[in-house]
């Protein structure tokens, strides 16, 4: 014969069962975080950004609008013989005539002002265009405006064709010691 469960006087509340009290609690659980849609990981890479030579890196072109009419990639002038020859092809809104580069628009229209060439920053002329290496050309930013008008006062010029060199590669700093090692191979 089975014994009987005492009753205990000092846990009034306690259950003997839990799966039949609990069973209420866990269905409702059950059916709250049913309709709930769990997100899946999401990571973030972050990508870094090249920054690359502009007319914004010099000072005295900075009336010029932030972005360029036309922009030249450095890669579309690679295999060219003569910067000079390639800018002429590829300077959209340009023309070229009498040894100097105007704005089409303009000049179809009679104004015969001849943009102002920037290497670096530095105005040049047509000649020291046709010696720059095209390897060594970043970009070619092409501005068929100055919003501002100052670089046309100044160079008495109706747009601008700005060429950007590469950067040179960052040389690496010699210590004393290799210097001293350096000078003691020379003087032996």
């Amino acid at each position: 014969m089975p014994q009987s469960i005492p009753i205990s006087y000092d846990r009034p509340d306690e259950i003997l069962n839990i799966d039949s009290v609990l069973s209420a609690y866990l269905k409702n659980s059950k059916a709250q975080y049913s309709n709930l849609h769990i997100l899946k990981e999401v990571v973030i890479k972050d990508t870094k950004i090249v920054k690359t030579t502009s007319h914004k890196d010099y000072g005295s072109l900075s009336s010029l609008s932030d972005q360029p009419d036309h922009l030249i990639p450095g890669e579309r002038l690679k295999g060219c013989n003569s910067a000079l020859e390639c800018i002429k092809a590829l300077a959209t809104g340009m023309t070229f005539d009498n040894e100097s580069f105007y704005v089409f628009s303009d000049y179809s229209r009679g104004k015969r002002i001849p943009a102002q060439i920037f290497v670096k920053g530095t105005p040049v002329d047509i000649n020291y265009l046709a010696n720059v290496d095209p390897n060594n050309i970043e970009s070619v930013e092409i501005f068929l405006k100055d919003e501002l008008g100052l670089i046309n006062s100044a160079y008495n010029s109706n747009g601008a064709i700005v060429v950007n060199l590469k950067k040179a590669p960052e040389t690496q700093k010699i210590s004393l010691q290799d210097l001293k090692d350096l000078y003691h191979k020379e003087m032996k």
